[in-house]
């Protein structure tokens, strides 16, 4: 009996110790003097829900649960272990020495079968001693659902306090702002601790890549690039971050100036650009740039504004610069002909010829119309005068004039003699009564026996009839600069004594006083008998006596 006895309580013992894995833990850490530390508390409960735990913490000389302000120590529940009715007393028994209580006033278990139960908060003391210190978790007390209670062994972490390690620091103001296409950027390449710094690109890396210790831009955009120390034995890691910023360039889109001949299609739009870098053109641009103008086929002469828009780049600051199309206006050559006419003629309507209209316009397009014009007049002298054009005016044409010659060459006249020299008498001073159409004075000329003479008077010619007979006599006009001359016109002269009839003066006789002289126009003396005889035209004529005066002499 006694023997079964022994058997039963030692099955107990082993119930009681050995028949579960749970375990309320601290895991080793590490800290430094003067610094502060989050230790999680853990619970690994894979056999038994809990709605109790109680238990004492010990740690190293020098090393304690953090208070705040108001002297409560500080810790933080894990709630997702928690459920509302858990409770967490945690008091100080003495220096380095912590009771903790946790339990549940409705008897609800605690959540989960692993992990953080709760943390607190280390802190070390300036003077702690550095090395491997060893806490301990201890007088633990589980208490499960059916209310059973469980005492597991004691639990050792280790508390390792590390040697300090000198700060590491770096003397950068940090990154400029760049711009896309400006050269790569020289980063530092130590700590001022003079250890080798790590540069890395944590963002975007479509802004920039790092080789070595430049800084090569990429692109346009905003990212963050960590600089890095792992320190040594003496300085502890060191790491910093950086805002790049890498502006886009600036980039001029221009349209280019053209120019085309009214009536033309519009030339192609062109663009050109100003800042592209690293050796790029526009076929890096996500869309290409419209250009446009208000100018199309039918539009005047003139300027029109070209517009340029639209395009879009990555890496790039888009601005825009207009251009013109100039439509030129078109050549028109305006001529005419040249002409001729006659001295003493109208000038003949100049024609005017158009080389150069667009399509099917002509000269009713033009705002005035050239005209033709010469110097050359009626009465202008013959030779060659230019006719000149102007005064054409046109919104699409460029007026071109090329002139014609107006030659002016000599008349031909003609002449009209109408009158009789076939019963002329003796005597007779007959006014010769040619006409020439040009008006210019006519000239004599007797062809035959000189039985007659000339005489000029002003602009009047006379025949003098001075001996009987028979002649020629022939009329011209021997032309100028402007008229050829005439073709002569023959007239035959006949000149008959009259019979007299009577001595009576009245009857148409003259008798001479005895002893007078009496003379014609020539000056040539006339006798007293021949005088008796000689015929006079029937009219009044005209005689010159010795004494040097003259006297008409009437015939009827």
């Amino acid at each position: 009996m006694k023997r079964k006895r022994i058997i039963l309580i030692g099955m107990l013992f082993m119930l009681l110790n050995n028949t579960f894995a749970d375990e309320l833990r601290i895991a080793d850490f590490c800290i430094k003097p003067s610094s502060i530390q989050i230790v999680d508390v853990l619970l690994d409960n894979p056999d038994q829900q809990y709605i109790m735990l109680e238990f004492w913490m010990k740690l190293p000389e020098g090393v304690v649960v953090d208070k705040d302000e108001d002297g409560q120590l500080l810790y933080e529940e894990n709630s997702t272990r928690f459920n509302p009715s858990h409770q967490l007393v945690v008091s100080e028994e003495n220096e380095n020495t912590y009771h903790f209580l946790l339990y549940s006033n409705k008897n609800e278990p605690l959540n989960g079968t692993s992990g953080k139960l709760f943390s607190i908060t280390i802190i070390t003391s300036e003077d702690v001693t550095i090395g491997i210190h060893q806490g301990r978790i201890y007088n633990q007390i589980f208490c499960s659902v059916d209310k059973n209670e469980y005492k597991p062994k004691n639990v050792a972490f280790n508390v390792t306090v590390e040697k300090p390690l000198l700060e590491q620091t770096l003397t950068f103001e940090g990154l400029p702002a760049l711009t896309y296409g400006d050269e790569p950027y020289q980063l530092p390449t130590q700590t001022n601790q003079g250890l080798p710094l790590t540069w890395k690109l944590i963002t975007d890396m479509t802004v920039a890549r790092i080789e070595g210790y430049k800084l090569v831009i990429i692109g346009a955009g905003t990212a963050t690039i960590m600089a890095s120390q792992e320190g040594n034995e003496d300085y502890e890691f060191f790491s910093i971050d950086y805002i790049l910023t890498v502006e886009k360039a600036p980039l001029t889109i221009i349209a280019e100036d053209c120019s085309k001949y009214y009536g033309d299609e519009n030339p192609e739009l062109i663009a050109s650009y100003d800042g592209f870098v690293f050796d790029e053109d526009e076929s890096v641009l996500v869309v290409k740039p419209v250009l446009r103008t208000t100018a199309t086929k039918e539009s005047n002469a003139g300027t029109y504004p070209i517009t340029i828009g639209g395009a879009e780049a990555a890496n790039y600051f888009i601005s825009y610069e207009s251009g013109t199309l100039t439509i030129n206006k078109r050549d028109l050559i305006v001529s005419t002909n040249d002409y001729t006419r006659y001295y003493n003629v109208e000038n003949p309507e100049f024609e005017l010829i158009y080389d150069g209209f667009v399509g099917n316009e002509d000269e009713n397009v033009l705002l005035l119309k050239p005209t033709a014009t010469t110097l050359a007049t009626k009465d202008s002298d013959v030779g060659v005068y230019d006719i000149t054009i102007d005064g054409g005016q046109a919104v699409n044409y460029e007026l071109t004039y090329k002139g014609g010659k107006l030659t002016i060459e000599k008349a031909y006249q003609t002449l009209t003699w109408e009158q009789d020299l076939s019963e002329l008498k003796l005597f007779d001073q007959v006014e010769l009564s040619a006409e020439a159409s040009s008006e210019l004075r006519v000239n004599y000329y007797i062809a035959g026996p000189e039985i007659c003479s000339l005489t000029q008077i002003g602009e009047k010619t006379y025949l003098d009839c001075s001996n009987e007979g028979e002649t020629v006599i022939y009329a011209i006009q021997e032309g100028n600069n402007n008229y050829w001359q005439t073709t002569k016109s023959y007239k035959t002269v006949k000149i008959i004594r009259p019979i007299p009839t009577s001595n009576n003066a009245s009857d148409g006789w003259i008798n001479t006083p005895f002893g007078e002289n009496v003379y014609d126009l020539q000056g040539r003396k006339i006798g007293a008998d021949m005088f008796e005889t000689s015929p006079y035209k029937r009219g009044i004529n005209i005689i010159r006596m010795s004494d040097g005066t003259t006297r008409k002499v009437v015939v009827k």
